[in-house]
């Protein structure tokens, strides 16, 4: 896994995360311009896309730098954590007192994603930020408009089924269930 940081001049540097090699991704610099959204493919370039993104972002609305075909973890401070316990000597005994907190490996994030998502903001792995996903109604597939609803990402429209986005986002899993609930009541009984 690979993780985008943004430091405190504005800058963006990718950081590699458990020793994965991402040197297939694919980047793509999507911005607003009246009603249109316009979007510029680098291949395998990032260092490209980020000059553009750096470029433009101050004179175009709703720029994103964003991966076309790899998910990015959400940071490290909305993983789970457990709690650090350390053992003191109070009053000649052996005490367990909980002195913080330490990220949770494996990495999950549930508890302190969960509280996110509730706020409405959900992580999408792939703008590397979190975004309000939006609720369609239908979607279309290749031409074929399928009437499956579904939450997604305004920018760059990916579901809510998608696994990426149900493994960052827990209440994407729970909403999944809730909206193939609804389809089957729509049915009737046969």
């Amino acid at each position: 896994m690979c993780t985008i940081t943004r430091g405190k001049e504005g800058t963006i540097a990718l950081v590699r995360r458990h020793d994965a090699d991402h040197s297939h991704a694919l980047w793509q610099v999507v911005w607003e311009k009246g009603d249109y959204v316009h979007s510029k493919d680098f291949g395998l370039y990032f260092s490209d896309a980020l000059t553009f993104y750096d470029k433009i972002k101050g004179k175009r609305k709703g720029v994103t730098l964003r991966c076309k075909n790899v998910s990015f973890e959400p940071p490290l401070k909305y993983a789970d954590h457990v709690p650090l316990y350390k053992m003191k000597r109070v009053r000649g005994l052996k005490k367990k007192v909980q002195v913080g907190w330490k990220v949770k490996y494996p990495l999950t994030y549930t508890v302190r994603m969960m509280l996110v998502n509730r706020r409405g903001l959900w992580w999408c792995p792939y703008c590397i930020k979190f975004r309000r996903f939006e609720l369609h109604k239908w979607s279309e597939i290749e031409g074929i408009r399928m009437d499956q609803p579904a939450y997604r990402c305004p920018t760059c429209e990916i579901s809510n089924y998608d696994g990426s986005v149900k493994r960052f986002n827990p209440i994407a899993a729970v909403l999944e269930m809730k909206l193939r609930r609804r389809r089957r009541k729509k049915r009737g009984r046969r």
